[in-house]
């Protein structure tokens, strides 16, 4: 169920999308470390019981009872440990003294988390977090900026009242990628929206590992949040590691497009990726066709279920019909031997 060779990226062109995305939840080959993961799954379903316990007495209690007490940061380090969130800074010399703008590549749902329980920060978020019923509370820690992506007036409107207002304190973070990539090959291409803000922009480097992401992807192209949320939760812990890059400014000459591929080249090269010039859109296009594949293949695979369903049927349907024509209408007996008779009795007889 490929689509290798669709989608090639005109820059790098042994680099194609599909490089960028897990397709499947468990990786392959199946090794020894799978039978490992295999034998811990139970320990890991019971401990996902108890980090949703978690999620709930959090949200009924625990974030109340921090904001009020004003320790919502020492808190949110206590939630992300809960959560097996861990996290490493590595360039701290880097961190610029007037944080604004903080940038990162994007991994998985949890980024947010990680990068909170070091700061408090105003995440610019997408409007489908509102949707979030069970987290509401642990979405108003991260001090959403909501944004639709569709409007690039309001996008501005919004950011540049958070960077004049009062909160202008709390530095804005913003994954440019605009989606969730497999770490492993390349970064999608950054939006350009904050780039041309005329603000410092502070880049991170942001990479995760744990003790079965070599067995278990916690993300991969068709799926959805909750079902990332619940493989993440499942997990024993993961490690994220935050290289701090130097503080960059625009150039005068730049555009903001230019500035914004330098952040990103400057990023990939940190962690070793590729830049590519792959978009958020082009990540959709491909969504929909591998859904389209999956979804082909499973009205294929269930005709083929019920044609075999229906054949089974009619061969069912067969032989009653012909138990019942046996019934009705059964096969001739042997005829009896004719009667030997003497010739007296056919005299007799006559």
């Amino acid at each position: 169920m490929a689509l290798r060779g669709d989608i090639v990226d005109p820059l790098k062109d042994k680099l194609i999308l599909e490089d960028l995305f897990s397709h499947t939840r468990l990786r392959r080959p199946l090794t020894i470390k799978h039978l490992f993961f295999f034998l811990y799954f139970p320990f890991g379903v019971v401990l996902l019981g108890i980090r949703l316990l978690f999620l709930v007495f959090a949200e009924l209690l625990l974030f109340p009872l921090f904001r009020m007490l004003r320790m919502n940061t020492f808190f949110y380090k206590i939630y992300a440990r809960m959560l097996g969130v861990f996290v490493v800074v590595k360039g701290k010399e880097n961190w610029s003294k007037n944080l604004q703008v903080l940038v990162s590549n994007h991994r998985s749902e949890f980024d947010i988390i990680a990068l909170r329980s070091l700061l408090p920060v105003a995440a610019v978020s997408p409007l489908f977090y509102k949707t979030f019923i069970f987290t509401r509370k642990m979405v108003k820690e991260i001090n959403p900026i909501f944004i639709d992506y569709s409007n690039r007036e309001v996008i501005h409107k919004n950011i540049d009242e958070h960077l004049t207002g009062p909160a202008s304190k709390v530095p804005i973070l913003c994954f440019p990628e605009g989606a969730l990539t497999n770490g492993e090959q390349a970064l999608l291409l950054y939006h350009k929206h904050l780039f041309s803000l005329e603000r410092p922009i502070q880049p991170l480097a942001n990479s995760v590992s744990g003790p079965f992401h070599n067995v278990v992807n916690v993300h991969h192209l068709c799926t959805k949040i909750s079902h990332n949320i619940f493989w993440l939760l499942l997990m024993p812990y993961h490690v994220w590691t935050v290289n701090v890059l130097p503080e960059q400014r625009r150039e005068p000459t730049e555009t903001a497009e230019q500035f914004a591929n330098r952040i990103q080249s400057m990023t990939a090269a940190h962690l070793g990726l590729i830049p590519s010039t792959f978009s958020v859109r082009d990540k959709a296009i491909l969504l929909r066709r591998w859904t389209a594949l999956r979804e082909g293949q499973r009205f294929l695979l269930g005709r083929k279920h019920a044609l075999a369903a229906q054949s089974a049927i009619l061969k069912q349907q067969t032989q009653a019909f012909s138990t019942v024509d046996g019934l009705a209408s059964p096969s001739p007996s042997p005829s009896p031997a004719p009667i030997q008779t003497s010739p007296i009795a056919e005299h007799h007889a006559d």
